[in-house]
């Protein structure tokens, strides 16, 4: 249904074609390297969502973890990966993989105070788990 996915090298054609239902959830939120943030899309997929560039701190690489959040209709994974989104480092290297399923809560939070009380708002819930 949604999903938050950072990584720092990206291949969207590569993400679209490997992860097909990308392309029908409602939302996909990606942060990523800031040359890899103007990625062409494939024009069969249409991802809704946002590319959002985080600045690389060296220019020699950082060990960094990447991380999803998949939002389904009865839970949401969290994956954490060494692997960038990108082919190679699929299907090419050897790389750490970590996934937990969470059951969906039975009412969303909402915080009170919010513009958006009146309905969920997904973004904020995932800072929540954050």
């Amino acid at each position: 249904r949604r999903a938050i996915l950072t990584t720092m090298c990206l291949d969207l054609p590569w993400l679209e074609t490997a992860c097909p239902g990308l392309c029908h959830a409602r939302e996909v939120h990606i942060s990523c390297g800031p040359e890899y943030a103007a990625a062409p899309r494939n024009r069969s997929c249409r991802l809704t969502g946002c590319i959002v560039p985080v600045p690389q701190q060296s220019l020699r690489g950082v060990n960094h973890g990447k991380i999803m959040v998949l939002e389904y209709s009865g839970s949401v994974r969290v994956v954490v990966t060494s692997a960038n989104l990108i082919e190679i480092d699929y299907e090419r290297k050897s790389q750490s993989l970590w996934y937990q399923d969470f059951p969906a809560r039975s009412a969303p939070h909402l915080d009170a105070g919010s513009a958006d009380a009146g309905r969920a708002h997904w973004p904020a819930h995932a800072r929540d788990f954050a």
